[in-house]
């Protein structure tokens, strides 16, 4: 699907910026292979600004982000994990009319009890290249936080991706697949036009192709797939000698009966009748 999503970045920092404080961590916004900071600590807190310096260390790092965007995307709600240095991040899906967007998370904090043994920083000392008493200093100044916390991060987070979608940070361009789609009903005004087949040409879900098109264009793409077809036929009444029965299957009817009907009820005329006024001028095409 080629759908451009636009973000306000100055809104998104607006409404996200502000939290940061709060929760004492940083808010990211991750939207595929982009991860933006926000707010006062501008980057991740001490022990993962330190992993997040060296590539090996911060490999694992993008790594946990990554897997979390992938089951993200799958789920209705917000979740947290423990990343690979046992830190509790909790993030939220945000899905804007009906296509998804990223995930906002706050993090990364310590949970009690859940903190790594010293094979993991000795492992995180030779990634790194600091020294080990000190990376431990670093991972204990991370913030703590509880079970009930955790569960009021989800709620706050889910707030903050209804405030972003309601407030206009998020904006989608799908001019490009409309464009597709309707160049594809003009081509192929005789075939199979059919929701699933149109879908399937531009790599989308039936249902929201359907949703997508209406919002786009403020009509139906079967109203669309219509007016072209009697559009065509108006065309070949006046330009060729073609019968009814030949025009109604250029233009993908197969009943010639059905499509005199709706050819009458766009046009005010059976086809037939239509035609001759046309050519006695009393209609211009």
């Amino acid at each position: 699907m080629e759908c451009k999503v636009n973000v306000d970045a100055k809104k998104l920092a607006s409404i996200l910026g502000g939290l940061s404080v709060f929760c004492k961590s940083t808010i990211r916004f991750f939207e595929d292979s982009t991860l933006q900071y926000l707010g006062r600590y501008k980057g991740n807190l001490p022990f993962c600004r330190a992993l997040s310096r060296k590539p090996q260390s911060n490999a694992l790092c993008t790594r946990c982000n990554e897997v979390a965007n992938q089951r993200c995307r799958n789920m209705q709600g917000g979740y947290s994990y423990l990343c690979h240095a046992n830190l509790t991040e909790i993030i939220y899906p945000i899905r804007y009319e009906g296509l998804y967007i990223g995930n906002i998370g706050v993090g990364q904090y310590r949970c009690a009890g859940n903190t790594p043994d010293d094979g993991f920083f000795q492992r995180m000392a030779s990634l790194t290249g600091q020294r080990l008493d000190l990376l431990k200093k670093m991972y204990n100044s991370q913030p703590l936080i509880d079970t009930k916390s955790v569960e009021g991060a989800k709620l706050l987070l889910e707030l903050c991706a209804k405030k972003l979608c309601e407030d206009g940070v998020f904006s989608i361009d799908c001019r490009s697949t409309i464009n597709k789609v309707e160049q594809y009903v003009r081509d192929n005004l005789a075939g199979d036009l059919s929701l699933a087949r149109i879908a399937a040409h531009v790599y989308m879900n039936p249902s929201y192709l359907s949703a997508m098109y209406h919002q786009a264009t403020g009509t139906t793409l079967s109203h669309y797939i219509q007016e072209q077809r009697i559009a065509r036929a108006i065309y070949l009444l006046y330009n060729t000698t073609m019968s009814v029965g030949a025009v109604a299957t250029a233009v993908g009817f197969r009943d010639p009966n059905y499509f005199s009907r709706v050819f009458r009820r766009e046009t005010g005329f059976p086809p037939l009748d239509y035609q001759k006024k046309v050519y006695t001028g009393e209609i211009v095409p």
